[in-house]
């Protein structure tokens, strides 16, 4: 008889999250050091891909806020300037860098042709917000101004970012309308965002207050940070969010501890007249689309060409 009291997980999501309770012993991650937690997702996330098709090459930008190394993913035929993706990575501000997320990264270059610009912004604790965001503008007001020297278009960006990566763009979209910047981002892709670190999570797959909790004190300095709109998205006012909300897609799973945030953020959009459209990933959990062992789903795959199509209708290729 098939056991009901645990929420369906497709086989994929299921062969993952057995993987993680083999990586971690069984134990939640709230249970180990923020140094811990980032040796265990560098071990889940192992082998680094590779991907004879794409160039990689690596990049130091400076910023007030001190060096970010950043990464070029590009089609090795091309024989002009291409449109790019500025991809911002989750890991709940604590851990993550290009070697966990670049399988992602490879897939938005191979389904799409266009280059992904990968920031590896400076974890917390080490820094704190609004560092992160601060980093992330700067970086990409470089590339935009600099671009156009490696093979880049630059009269138009799309802004995508998983967990709190997602947070993180809404900040960079928030921040180009609220300084005048002009930055020229024509769409925004968040997958699974953090973006209400106010509200409880009430359920999903990987449910873990206490690690929740662990995120945002390593990441914000005060609890005034965390309830404004850069720290949390989601407590904009439709007013707030007509004017600085780009179009947006927005990927939501149902086993997700941020599924009700993320629903109530797209119904924020939608009612403030902001283009969203919204896909959800069935039996799937939080992140989905970047985790090796369950990357190769078919609902992750229809997930992953649903973003490449809006990419290519956005970028107009």
């Amino acid at each position: 008889m098939a056991d009901n009291t645990m929420p369906y997980l497709d086989p994929h999501n299921m062969a993952l999250l057995q993987t993680l309770g083999t990586v971690s012993n069984g134990k939640s991650f709230s249970e180990f050091t923020i140094s811990q937690q980032r040796g265990l997702f560098q071990e889940i996330q192992k082998p680094r891909p590779a991907n004879p098709g794409i160039t990689v090459s690596e990049h130091v930008v400076h910023t007030i806020h001190g060096e970010v190394k950043t990464f070029l993913y590009m089609p090795k035929t091309m024989n002009s300037a291409i449109p790019f993706v500025y991809y911002v990575h989750g890991g709940g501000w604590i851990f993550g860098g290009a070697a966990e997320f670049e399988a992602f990264a490879f897939d938005l270059v191979t389904k799409t042709g266009i280059a992904v610009v990968f920031p590896e912004y400076t974890l917390a604790p080490e820094k704190q917000f609004p560092v992160q965001h601060e980093q992330c503008l700067e970086v990409l007001q470089h590339v935009i101004k600099v671009g156009g020297e490696h093979g880049l278009e630059t009269d138009r960006v799309v802004l995508a970012g998983d967990s709190s990566g997602g947070q993180i763009i809404s900040a960079i979209s928030t921040l180009n309308k609220q300084r005048s910047l002009n930055l020229p981002i024509a769409h925004q892709i968040m997958l699974h965002p953090y973006i209400n670190v106010t509200s409880e999570i009430l359920g999903g797959m990987l449910r873990d207050p206490v690690w929740a909790e662990q995120q945002k004190a390593a990441y914000f300095p005060t609890l005034e940070d965390r309830s404004s709109i850069l720290g949390a998205p989601s407590r904009m006012s439709e007013e707030e969010v007509k004017k600085y909300m780009p179009p947006t897609t927005l990927i939501v799973a149902d086993q997700d501890p941020f599924k009700d945030q993320n629903e109530a953020f797209a119904k924020l959009l939608q009612t403030a007249g902001v283009s969203c459209g919204v896909v959800q990933a069935f039996g799937s959990f939080h992140d989905v689309e970047i985790f090796h062992q369950a990357r190769d789903s078919p609902t992750v795959e229809l997930v992953m060409f649903a973003i490449a199509g809006k990419l290519r209708e956005v970028m107009g290729c």
